[in-house]
């Protein structure tokens, strides 16, 4: 078992999919192409070697709604990497971000 570390960061992105979550009903699955990783004050920034990868990030599904977030959104999202291939968004920093 691999003992993660507390860790966040400040990534931004565009949402390829979203679903809701199989095994939590109060969340849904964003697969997310990280453009880029931003260092949170002094928490490691584990997700900036996924730049230019895409990731599954669990958002709550509040969160979603509240930012009302879809396919083809650009978003900054404050995720915790809590496993190898495991990624939860803050729920309180999901934003979505205005078209370029």
């Amino acid at each position: 078992m691999v003992q993660m570390i507390e860790n966040w960061s400040d990534v931004h992105g565009e949402i390829k999919s979203l679903s809701p979550s199989p095994s939590d009903p109060a969340s849904c699955l964003a697969t997310v192409k990280v453009n880029g990783s931003d260092r949170v004050a002094s928490f490691p920034n584990l997700l900036e070697k996924k730049v230019g990868d895409e990731i599954t990030v669990q958002v709550p599904h509040a969160a979603v709604e509240r930012a009302a977030l879809a396919a083809g959104s650009r978003v900054r999202l404050r995720v915790r990497q809590g496993g190898l291939d495991r990624f939860f968004a803050h729920p309180d920093q999901v934003q979505k971000l205005g078209s370029e």
